[in-house]
């Protein structure tokens, strides 16, 4: 981190320009832009988590807003940032952490999940679930904690009206009970 910025001063004083004053509105698009590029800079550093509280501030604008499809975007670049985050403290770096990054990842994981189902758009929810269903058994080895990811994403790729099973279901099945299989789960 460099010594000479003070990134904290900075996000405050960002946070300060959103307070709604008497007569005026809050000039959102103008502090999207100073959370996105302070992110970038806490990126450009290797502070990933902070990188990524700042994204998620940046989607909390966006859904102050309205504007979901980049709410959207903003938290999955969030969740991406406190997985390198973990990677980069407890993988790489071999540190004993509390695993709060990944646990701040799966929470906003859930959190893009929950939007896209409100949304009723099963696809891209079922792909956000692979995807952290496949970080967790794959990267982390939290294989007990990948399963209800895995239950969840076949059954947002299922298509319900016409009964048939598509071949990313299988893939998503196969991979289940290989790790059910793997974790002695015979159920």
């Amino acid at each position: 981190m460099d010594v000479n910025s003070d990134y904290n001063a900075t996000f405050k004083s960002i946070t300060m320009k959103l307070k709604k004053r008497f007569l005026r509105k809050p000039n959102v698009a103008e502090a999207i832009e100073e959370y996105t590029l302070l992110s970038k800079q806490l990126e450009n550093e290797e502070c990933y988590g902070l990188a990524a509280y700042c994204m998620q501030q940046v989607a909390k604008c966006y859904h102050s807003v309205g504007n979901i499809v980049s709410e959207s975007a903003a938290l999955q670049t969030a969740a991406r940032g406190y997985l390198n985050s973990e990677i980069a403290s407890s993988i790489e770096a071999n540190l004993v952490t509390f695993n709060e990054d990944l646990l701040s990842a799966i929470s906003v994981y859930e959190e893009t999940i929950k939007l896209h189902c409100e949304q009723n758009e099963r696809f891209l929810a079922g792909k956000l679930c692979l995807e952290l269903a496949d970080i967790l058994a794959l990267k982390f080895e939290r294989y007990f904690e990948a399963i209800p990811y895995y239950e969840r994403a076949a059954s947002l790729f299922s298509d319900q009206s016409n009964g048939s099973v598509s071949i990313q279901v299988l893939f998503i099945l196969l991979k289940l009970a290989t790790l059910k299989v793997f974790t002695c789960d015979y159920t």
